[in-house]
């Protein structure tokens, strides 16, 4: 991992003003580049991952599949109301997996989900 990059992303991210429209992909993207991944695309994420939940559509801001799933709330976001949600697209996720198979699922099928509330940067 290189340090300046890191550094970089560090000066980047307290630049940013937290809103999560319009600067998640802009994180991600450089994130991920200080941790020397060619981009998001490149390590085999998603953005706007769609899962169906009670009938409706519903996002994670973005999936790296059996390592995180992230969902972006803005700036003084009440947290107590982000983890209710972040649960339920966690275990919509588990369920797809366990009923589907992707290209980008680990071959060995094991798909353990960490449970990380993270505010701010």
């Amino acid at each position: 991992m290189d340090e300046t990059r890191l550094a970089e992303f560090v000066a980047f991210a307290q630049g940013l003003k937290g809103d999560e429209k319009s600067e998640a992909q802009t994180f991600f993207e450089e994130i991920f580049r200080a941790l020397d991944h060619a981009s998001v695309t490149a390590a085999g994420t998603a953005f706007d991952y769609r899962l169906g939940i009670a009938g409706a559509a519903k996002f994670s801001d973005m999936l790296w599949p059996g390592r995180v799933l992230i969902k972006m709330k803005r700036q003084g976001a009440k947290l107590d109301q982000v983890v209710p949600q972040a649960k339920a697209y966690r275990d919509r996720l588990e369920f797809a997996i366990s009923h589907t198979t992707t290209a980008r699922e680990p071959s060995n099928g094991q798909h353990r989900w960490k449970e990380t509330v993270t505010s701010g940067i």
